[in-house]
């Protein structure tokens, strides 16, 4: 079983290093037509390389089925305007006259809410007047992720934050056996964040409060603009390849209030949760149990294990449960002692196999 996997990897890796702009449209149709995480790895690697506002003048974007069009709008890699999106959309409906069925659903695959261009508005409205639907303006796009009016609501308990996340939230103290259970290598990606995580569309809904125009506003932003202005402590790590695709972006939160949230829409995401990080204050803390200090425990008195909110963004090409056990594994070099096996990062560094005979020593473990 394990020769069929890897031997699936293998093939779908050299297919995606094939997937070119001329041929991405192509490989999109026939990958969205099964279901499975290979046919994924294909799908998202050709929607990043697809540009709506030239394919869709050619005839494998008219000729897509239904299923694989939505497929196509509704992938997060794909990097297009609204305005882009009706116009490809109008073409794909106008193509057949049968389309018409599908009118209703079509129109929800872009966010009216983004339209730029004012003509692009109205014709929009024109569409919908032509077949006697009337549509508000403040009603929400469907179930598009890209619509500000979908957007998470900011929640003030864990509870309701963990709701949000549903089984992506993973509750450290229930889940305290992932830690030293990863299995792929890692290390610091020292280069800056990958265009395309940058460029992936967070959605906001407004709280209503009237402190600022931002707080009150249903919005769409992008990652950049949003750890840019937030506390997220980041810090970037690349799993298995040095590459774009193999990136993890880990934040460090300290309240419910910086936003976690925010990211629920993002393609590949995971939150942990420990809110007794601290060993001060905790009865019961969850140390890595590795990296305790055995022959001085009184330096784990006062230590803080991590940071109570911890956000796993993976990019396209990121195995999430091993990156979640590799997360979940991490302790903050807050006590002074660490900071020398801390690689420059906000965390013991566990992942230079160079540095394990340091941490041997340090720490005061055989196994």
């Amino acid at each position: 079983m394990l020769q069929v996997e890897s031997l699936k990897n293998i093939i779908v890796t050299k297919i995606i290093k094939d997937i070119k702009a001329a041929n991405a449209l192509t490989y999109f149709v026939g990958a969205s037509k099964y279901v499975g995480k290979y046919t994924r790895r294909i799908c998202d690697k050709s929607a990043k390389r697809i540009s709506i506002k030239k394919h869709s003048n050619s005839l494998v974007f008219k000729q897509m089925q239904w299923k694989h069009l939505k497929a196509l709008f509704t992938n997060p890699y794909l990097n297009s305007s609204e305005d882009d999106k009706y116009k490809a959309a109008m073409k794909w409906l106008n193509y057949d006259q049968s389309r018409e069925q599908y009118f209703d659903e079509l129109m929800y695959l872009f966010c009216w809410h983004q339209l730029q261009s004012y003509n692009i508005r109205f014709k929009v409205d024109e569409r919908y007047q032509e077949r006697g639907i009337k549509r508000k303006y403040d009603e929400a796009c469907g179930g598009n992720l890209q619509c500000p009016k979908n957007g998470a609501i900011q929640p003030t308990t864990n509870e309701e934050l963990s709701n949000l996340f549903g089984d992506r939230c993973i509750q450290l103290k229930d889940n305290a056996h992932l830690m030293n259970t990863f299995t792929h290598t890692y290390g610091v990606f020292k280069r800056k964040i990958p265009k395309e995580m940058l460029k992936l569309k967070i959605s906001i809904k407004g709280n209503g409060s009237e402190s600022s125009w931002k707080a009150t506003q249903d919005r769409v932003t992008n990652f950049e603009n949003h750890i840019n202005h937030g506390d997220h402590h980041l810090e970037v790590f690349y799993q298995n390849e040095y590459n774009a695709e193999h990136v993890i972006i880990v934040t460090g939160n300290y309240t419910i209030r910086d936003n976690c949230a925010d990211f629920t829409c993002l393609p590949k995401v995971r939150l942990i949760i420990d809110p007794d990080r601290w060993a001060r204050y905790a009865d019961d803390p969850l140390p890595n149990p590795k990296y305790l200090h055995r022959f001085q425990p009184e330096k784990d008195l006062k230590r803080m294990y991590r940071y109570p909110y911890m956000c796993v963004i993976g990019a396209s090409e990121v195995d999430m449960d091993d990156a979640v056990r590799f997360v979940c594994s991490l302790n903050t070099t807050e006590d002074v002692c660490c900071r020398k096996l801390s690689s420059g990062t906000r965390y013991i560094d566990i992942w230079s196999a160079s540095l394990e005979s340091a941490r041997r020593k340090h720490f005061g473990y055989d196994d």
